[in-house]
């Protein structure tokens, strides 16, 4: 889970909003193939986070106590974060870009937040 915490920040100060990850709700509703711009990359890792911030109240080192369901949403998460991760990849946005995105500060306070 810290491997992820630390891929999604570099990440996010790598990249970063049009109706396509607008109109999501949850990671779930994320279309990776829509994003088209650095802004719906930053607005996709703001559900996530937003979504990781949530589980924080689970001790992941205490696998046992952790419900079967809230580590199938980990494990979600964690597939959603490769496919934006190879979807930046492959669109290989300007770090300026992202920074110029209007949702960006608070996306980037949201990840720093993460432990």
């Amino acid at each position: 889970m810290k491997k992820l915490l630390f891929t999604l920040s570099i990440i996010i100060f790598l990249f970063s909003c049009s109706e396509s990850v607008k109109d999501s709700e949850s990671s779930k509703d994320i279309d990776v193939d829509k994003i088209e711009n650095p802004c719906d990359l930053v607005d996709a890792f703001g559900i996530i986070a937003d979504e990781m911030l949530e589980l924080e109240k689970y001790d992941i080192n205490d696998q046992e106590n952790i419900p079967d369901s809230v580590k199938k949403e980990m494990r979600d998460l964690m597939k959603k974060n490769h496919e934006l991760r190879e979807k930046a990849g492959e669109l290989n946005f300007k770090e300026s870009d992202i920074k110029n995105c209007r949702n960006f500060e608070e996306v980037d306070k949201k990840m720093n937040n993460i432990k």
